[in-house]
């Protein structure tokens, strides 16, 4: 995952864009929070923590394959894992996400350019 742009994450009928990705360590520890309101964050791992957060967001995880295994409400202060996860998904709590067993698949939108405020 590392490397590419904001992107869009499908999966038959269900899709959400943009959706950053975040390859750095910077970038993952500071979650949703830089980004323009209604956009989603795709990171490596297992877990994810609400340290510092202000609001509950949704946490979607995904295995190798880009098969969903399940989906949380991480809330402020809280720790969500993902057993078998390779990704996760954060999206904001009031967006719609894919049903597990739903196999996503993301592709780069360029026309959307993201720049984090540490870089």
């Amino acid at each position: 995952m590392g490397g590419i742009g904001p992107v869009v994450v499908r999966s038959g009928e269900w899709a959400h864009r943009p959706v950053a990705v975040a390859a750095t360590w910077r970038t993952r520890r500071t979650g949703l929070a830089p980004l323009p309101l209604g956009w989603g964050l795709l990171m490596g791992g297992c877990s994810v923590h609400g340290r510092g957060m202000c609001t509950a967001l949704t946490v979607v995880g995904v295995d190798a394959a880009g098969v969903v295994i399940g989906a949380a409400v991480l809330r402020p202060g809280g720790l969500v894992r993902m057993a078998g996860a390779a990704a996760i998904l954060e999206l904001p709590v009031s967006m719609a996400f894919p049903d597990p067993g739903a196999v996503l698949a993301w592709a780069p939108l360029p026309a959307h350019p993201i720049a984090w405020p540490d870089s």
